[in-house]
């Protein structure tokens, strides 16, 4: 995947809008833009865990 259809993907995802709504927007896979999704939600939850920032579960 190209780095413009990356940072595009990273602006959708930014503003909330659907994996599904984002593979028409982008003309990709629906299979594809999702695990794009996932690759950024991972990335992030892997930052945040460097920083020990990470949401923390009701207990």
């Amino acid at each position: 995947m190209s780095y413009s259809k990356w940072l595009a993907l990273i602006k959708l995802f930014e503003l909330s809008v659907s994996a599904k709504t984002a593979s028409k927007q982008m003309q990709s896979s629906y299979k594809t833009t999702l695990k794009a999704f996932d690759t950024i939600r991972y990335s992030i939850l892997a930052e945040l865990a460097k920083t020990d920032q990470y949401p923390k579960g009701k207990n």
